[in-house]
Order: C-alpha cells, then structure tokens, then sequence
C-alpha cells in the first residue's frame, strides 16, 4: 500500500481528470492490523519510569507517543477530533509505535486509556530506537477509493515532520525505509542526547492550536491584510528553511522532484503567484472565483494564502515516488504549522480540480502534475 507505483500515478491522474476510472487498478494489500488490537500487557506510564529501557528516554518517548494522540475536540464540526496533524474527515488510519533500543517489543498508547499497550513484532532488536507507523486503509469511505493511497502516504509525511522537530534539537541520525506494510524510523542517539529530552513548549502549544477551520456550511474566512506582506516575506524564508530539512530527510533534492507555487491574496479579487523554486513572480493573476470553482468548500475571497505542490514527472522514472509524496506531506506540515503560528486556519486540500488549477497556473502539464494544496487564512469563529 505504501510503495507508490508509477501505475497508481496514472490511475489517480485519470481519476482527477475524469477519464476511465477503471483503466488501472489500485496496487497493494491492505495491512491487517488485528495483531495491534489486542495487547500482551497494558501499563501505567509511571511505571516505566523505573524500566530500563525506558527510564533514560521515558520523556522522549512519552512525547513521540502523544503526537499520534487525540490533541483537541472540536464542538463546532461533525470532524470533531484533531491529531497532531490533519486527516481527510479525521479518519486518522496511522498507528505509532516504538521500539526503544535493544527491546524486541513495540509500545503505543491508547488513546482514550492512556495506557502504554506493548506488542511483540518480531524477534529481532536493534542498535537504535524505532518509530514503526502501521496503517488501517479500511477506514477510508468509498468516494476515497481512487485517492487513498495519496491520502494515507501524504497523512505519513506530515505526521513525519511532528517526529522531526522532536528530534532534530538533539542532533540524532535517522534512517527512513519504507516498506509495503509499514514505515520504520531508525533513530540514533550515538551521544545520548535524548536522554536530556524535553518537549518544546512552544512547539506543543502550536499543535494544540493546529485548525483545518470551520467545516459549517462550508468555509468562508475573513480576508485580514494585518501584517499581510510581512508573513509572506516571512513564509518565503521559512520554505528555505523546512525544503533544506526535507531534503535532508528523505535524501532526495526537493527542487528536482516537485514545483512549489505560493498564491497570495493582493487585494480579495486576484491572487499573485510566486514560483518558490525560481525565485520569480508568475506574470498572470487568479481570480478568486476560478479558485472558488476549483474547489468550491472555500470561498476564496477570503483566503490569504494558497500553497500548491506539484510533482515532476522526470522524478518518476528516478526516485522512489512514495518518498516523493512523504516529502510533500512534511513540507505541507511544515507550511501548516507556520501559519498557525500566525493564528491562522490551515486545511490541506486533495480532491479538487487538477484541470481548472493547472489551467490556472499556467502549468506545463507534460513536464509536472498537481498533487496536493494548502489553503490559509483566518476563520470568522
């Protein structure tokens, strides 16, 4: 499911342009995670501090297991539950869990228990801590059938990014592979940093605020020119920041393998266009109202932002796609969590128009194909 072929491209390009949805079938099997329903043992977290294989790192695995926790309830949408990061309806199908260092067992925490769960995966442990991410694709309705292994690879990515800023303080090496089933992060702490682990208040505290916006009769922001072009300048040197890290991240070069076009709103009519990887500003405008009909759950006029990622077919045929689209999920997380820093609404975008949005950005379609949108601004709740 989560090795992303060339073929589940063209199947999900047909799908958006409206052509034979059954020209290509979708790849991969469905990972049965009955074996992570029923724990050997659940324990107080207080009593791991005393384990000894979780008591020098209790704090840092303790905060890696929250992200994958229930962080806010929202009583203003029928998606009242919110993660660390979002998830089309808040279906949330990601499962984390460790492996700490030398253990042969993985640990997650219930959600509404809070209890540690421990599992046996295999007999085999390792030099290093392990993040293991399992899936449950069951729980995509079925209007998702032809997107949902975007869906679930781009939902990884941003989940991703949370676990890089945790760790990223403390200098530790990471090892990323991707398997069918699962993806593991090997995490080293060859200085034992992590041992003085302590969660960013800050950082927490922007998860907390983390808001897709109101889903209640659609979404109409308020348009607010506070400090409008500051943000922007701001968010164009953040990018430099966040793409350096992905690139890092996944060993890939990110200018090589998608586009990355931000729209900003002039003036509530027009949205200006920028080519990030480029450095130049696109001499056409967009209308909010062609916005409007490319994706019509948003009224537009009130949008500040707007931030498309495209993938470039050249990469295909190079590098690992499902790497390609991980890095647009943690790039689209990073962007998110900026603009809520800003106190502003932030809700990815999937299933949309490619026609009318390529037609508007006046894409070389033969050379890249859209693939995932960020829309930002501020909600009038």
């Amino acid at each position: 499911m989560l090795n992303y072929s060339i073929k589940d491209f063209i199947y999900e390009l047909n799908h958006f342009l409206n052509y034979r949805k059954d020209l290509f079938p979708a790849e991969g099997g469905i990972l049965d995670i009955e074996a992570f329903q029923r724990p050997e043992r659940t324990i107080d977290p207080d009593f791991l501090k005393g384990e000894d294989l979780w008591k020098e790192e209790y704090h840092f695995f303790h905060s890696l297991l929250d992200l994958d926790q229930m962080y806010r309830f929202d009583g203003v949408s029928p998606y009242k539950f919110h993660r660390s990061y979002p998830s089309p309806r808040s279906l949330y199908p990601l499962k984390l869990l460790i492996r700490p260092a030398g253990s042969k067992k993985l640990y997650c925490k219930n959600q509404f228990t809070e209890e540690i769960e421990e599992y046996t995966f295999s007999t085999n442990s390792y030099n290093c801590h392990e993040v293991i991410i399992i899936y449950n694709s069951k729980v995509y309705p079925e209007f998702y059938i032809n997107i949902k292994k975007s869906l679930l690879i781009l939902e990884l990515g941003h989940l991703l990014y949370n676990i890089h800023m945790l760790i990223e303080p403390y200098s530790s090496k990471v090892s990323l592979k991707i398997m069918d089933q699962y993806v593991s992060l090997g995490i080293y702490d060859e200085e034992e940093n992590l041992k003085r682990f302590r969660l960013d208040d800050d950082f927490h505290s922007i998860l907390l605020k983390r808001t897709s916006g109101t889903f209640r009769n659609g979404l109409t922001p308020l348009l607010r020119y506070n400090d409008h072009q500051l943000i922007y300048d701001q968010f164009i040197e953040y990018l430099k920041i966040c793409t350096e890290a992905a690139s890092d991240f996944f060993k890939l070069d990110v200018k090589d393998v998608i586009g990355l076009y931000i729209m900003s709103n002039s003036n509530g009519i027009y949205f200006d266009l920028y080519n990030y990887f480029e450095r130049e500003k696109i001499a056409s405008k967009v209308r909010y109202m062609e916005l409007n009909r490319m994706y019509p759950y948003i009224h537009f006029r009130g949008v500040n932002f707007l931030i498309t990622f495209s993938i470039k077919h050249k990469a295909l045929l190079e590098n690992e796609i499902s790497r390609i689209i991980l890095l647009i999920g943690f790039i689209c997380q990073a962007s998110a969590l900026f603009f809520t820093n800003k106190d502003m609404f932030s809700r990815p975008l999937k299933s949309f128009s490619m026609e009318l949005m390529e037609k508007q950005l006046n894409l070389n379609s033969g050379a890249e194909s859209l693939h995932y949108l960020l829309a930002a601004g501020y909600s009038r709740d």
